[in-house]
């Protein structure tokens, strides 16, 4: 295979190794007891946060090891000191924010971020979870307006305090369809160490076990706002994991229509492992639109449809991998471990994936570029560097207009900093680089020259882009900008624009100070060259050798691209994008499958398997076809697409039935709307039985259906629903033998009428087999778990948590 999975054996980036610190950090802090801040000290500047110390053991040795650990986990916790000198230093120079506003910028990067989360609209629950946090909230405001309070904007909650703070629902008015929700007060900190929010905790895992809501930040939200997607759209979000945003765009394929989206969503992760996480993500929203690849971002290659043409994105994410510094509320351990050097290393990489994101855009399209991190040189320097290199060919739109939601424009300069943060020094302009460090900072990091034609049209064009700072809306540090391709770039894709400050395309800094990586900028159509790095952190990776098609990078001279001419490299030929392959419909398996279980497959869907696996069938959008069906100069590991439908059953599991094919769980609601035949249709009090049980008896399934707690048996019976001896008397001495085993679904009947499914109206449904013994279902026991409790959900007007407070 010529697809590019990281290695399993590597280094991690230093950006990484902080975010796993602060996991510890925040694992270690739940768990110790609290200690107070010392008289006389602010808890806004420094917060004792209990760390409990664990002692190694030489070799493991162990009962003595074993004992110094316990004497260890006694002694006082070690204070987390929210402040870093370097930091404050190095933002005062970029101005990130006027200088009356820097008290309350500090004071907003300390204290606890609020947490929030997005309703799927595609969960069986959404619409009864949404009456009730509008009821709360309007509650709340009644309460808040008799005490002259503000009911909507409370202030930001200081680290280590919030133990009386009640959690307040809020909507965030920005976000279109009242799906996104802040609870003002509570975060995660906090609400895993108060007891005070135990049943807040309990109501919120069951919500996401039940896949009603999705935890995510707020200004995490914002990018796919941007996108504008429509139904027919076809996406690519280069840097997907862990999926909120991927998640999201999914969603947003769904809102207009009302019918299943002709378009796709081509969600793709370096990282196997960070892939794998999104696969599941991508897979519980239940829709054919997405496609999920594992493959470096920086060469995505280009796709080409089945009549050999080129098959562009409409629209395309590049939430590239940064330093993330504008997460300290959230992971406070930044404040310890922040350099400039990440920025500085990462600088390349995020210039590389904006530049293959243009490549794949169609003309008129749109890209949008985020980060959350407030390091210009992650922001503007990287978005600047791509509009002087393509020219009139690619311009920033207006950020779009968002109800409530405080930004600030981009900064149309900035100051490159040495990558030795004891050093202090930041310069204005390449020239001013030393010697020694000409062939380690690169000259996309400096804005253009003061004066310069781009430095005019950067100074117009920085206004589009938009600043989140903390102390603006609440929220974390992000970085948003809206970019549109104009007509077909006319570039030599080997010339390094993101030259070196000493105008040679020479090597990079290096994130752990090692040997340091040489440029390399073939971003071109074939997708080939280049480095491989993580999802999360500054990339600290080697060139690939000439064998895995690294790239030669043509000399560049401090007044542009020298005149030699580039060395013409052969292409590769096409070959299969995926080992995905259409399922013919006139084929057996299909026609078998579709004939016994009474679907007829209409509407934007088309039914795929892959390659030499004849077991699964997965209903993809046609979107999603037509990029697992393509062709490119080199193969991508896919690693999921689409609702896999229909699955082959183990021999000896037929039980005598005409067809050995059965519903997979996850694409029964996609059955019903393809008009399933094999359904049947249970009052929740019986629905409850069936779940709580897992199988249950034909006896039972007769007597419900005689109490009228069961419909549909008929959908089962043998062909003329009767059976008969040879004399054409009616075999009534035993009903139950009348129907006929193998695959059916099992839905909930919504009030006296049988509910019938449409694209726009979630379904609770559950695949089965019915065999001689009984009903028996295939849902997973964790599933079955969230569906009782969604049910429950939808039959109560409140949940504990709710009722208490109301």
């Amino acid at each position: 295979s010529a697809c590019r999975a990281p290695p399993t054996a590597r280094r991690p980036p230093r950006a990484r190794a902080a975010r796993e610190r602060a996991d510890d950090a925040m694992a270690r802090y739940r768990r110790a007891p609290k200690k107070q801040a010392p008289a006389g000290q602010a808890p806004s500047v420094e917060v004792a946060v209990a760390v409990a110390v664990e002692a190694e053991g030489e070799g493991g040795a162990a009962a003595g090891g074993a004992a110094d650990s316990r004497d260890a986990r006694r002694e006082p916790p070690q204070p987390l000191v929210l402040e870093n000198a370097h930091f404050e230093a190095y933002y005062r120079k970029q101005a990130i924010c006027p200088p009356e506003e820097w008290d309350r910028f500090l004071a907003a990067c300390r204290s606890e971020l609020p947490m929030s989360f997005r309703i799927n609209c595609s969960a069986f629950t959404a619409e009864h979870l949404l009456v009730q946090l509008q009821g709360l909230a309007a509650t709340a405001e009644a309460a808040a307006t008799e005490t002259a309070a503000a009911p909507t904007s409370a202030p930001a909650v200081a680290r280590g305090d919030g133990d009386d703070v009640e959690a307040v629902p809020t909507e965030l008015r920005w976000y279109p369809r009242h799906l996104a929700w802040q609870l003002t007060g509570v975060c995660s900190w906090a609400l895993h160490r108060n007891a005070r929010h135990k049943e807040l905790k309990q109501w919120l895992r069951w919500l996401q076990e039940c896949g009603a809501i999705t935890r995510q930040e707020a200004v995490s939200m914002i990018p796919p706002l941007c996108l504008d997607v429509q139904p027919d759209h076809l996406v690519l979000d280069l840097c997907a994991a862990p999926g909120s945003k991927a998640s999201q765009i999914l969603e947003m394929l769904h809102w207009r229509g009302g019918q299943a989206p002709p378009g796709a969503i081509v969600a793709n992760e370096i990282v196997s492992k960070r892939a794998e996480v999104l696969s599941h993500q991508m897979g519980r929203m239940g829709s054919s639109a997405y496609v999920v690849t594992n493959f470096d971002a920086q060469f995505f290659p280009a796709l080409f449809d089945e009549a050999g043409q080129p098959l562009l994105f409409d629209r395309v994410l590049a939430d590239v991998p940064c330093s993330g510094d504008g997460t300290m509320r959230k992971y406070p351990a930044v404040w310890s471990t922040w350099t400039p050097r990440d920025a500085l290393g990462l600088h390349h990489r995020q210039y590389t994936i904006l530049c293959r994101g243009v490549e794949l855009l169609k003309v008129g399209g749109r890209l949008v570029y985020s980060t959350c991190s407030l390091n210009p040189i992650e922001n503007e320097a990287v978005v600047a560097a791509v509009v002087r290199r393509y020219g009139a060919s690619v311009s920033l739109l207006p950020f779009p207009e968002l109800e409530g939601l405080r930004g600030s424009p981009g900064l149309p300069s900035w100051v490159v900093p040495h990558p030795d943060v004891e050093q202090e020094v930041c310069w204005e302009r390449p020239e001013q680089v030393p010697p020694e460090l000409r062939d380690k900072i690169l000259g996309g990091c400096f804005p253009a020259a003061p004066g310069s034609p781009e430095d005019e049209v950067w100074k117009q064009a920085c206004g589009y882009c938009r600043r989140f700072m903390p102390h603006e809306a609440d929220t974390g540090g992000f970085f948003v900008a809206v970019l549109t391709k104009n007509f077909a770039p006319d570039v030599l894709h080997k010339v390094a624009s993101t030259r070196s400050a000493g105008g040679k395309p020479t090597a990079r800094v290096s994130q752990e100070g090692g040997e340091a990586m040489r440029d390399n900028d073939d971003v071109d159509e074939e997708g080939v060259g280049g480095a491989e790095a993580p999802r999360d952190g500054a990339a600290d990776v080697k060139g690939l050798p000439a064998q895995q098609g690294a790239a030669d990078v043509a000399d560049c001279g401090a007044d542009g691209p020298s005149q030699k001419p580039a060395r013409q490299k052969k292409k590769k030929p096409l070959r299969a994008f995926s080992d995905f392959e259409s399922v013919p419909l006139d084929g057996p398996d299909w026609r078998a499958a579709a004939q016994f279980l009474g679907i007829e497959l209409g509407g934007p869907f088309r039914i795929c398997r892959r390659g030499g696996r004849d077991r699964r069938m997965f209903c993809v959008s046609e979107g999603a076809a037509r990029v697992l069906l393509s062709q490119a100069r080199m193969s991508v590991r896919v690693m999921t697409a689409g609702v896999r439908i229909l699955e082959r059953l183990h021999e000896g599991r037929d039980d005598g039935a005409p067809s050995a094919w059965r519903a997979c769980q996850e694409g029964a609601p996609l059955l019903l709307q393809l008009g399933l035949r094999r359904r049947l249709d249970a009052n929740s009090a019986f629905l409850r039985q069936i779940l709580s049980r897992g199988e249950v008896d034909r006896a039972s399934l007769l007597a419900a259906a005689d109490r009228g707690d069961l419909s549909g048996l008929g959908n089962l019976a043998v062909e003329s629903a009767t059976a008969q001896d040879g004399t054409g008397a009616r075999a009534e001495e035993d009903p139950g033998a009348q129907l006929l085993s193998g695959s059916v679904v099992v839905t909930l009947r919504r009030g006296e009428a049988i509910a019938e499914p449409s694209a726009g109206e979630p379904v609770l449904a559950f695949a089965g087999l019915l065999t001689p013994r009984g009903l028996e279902l295939y849902t997973p026991k964790g599933e079955l778990k969230a569906a009782l409790e969604s049910l429950a959900l939808v039959e109560q007007k409140t949940v504990p948590w709710l009722q208490r407070k109301q």
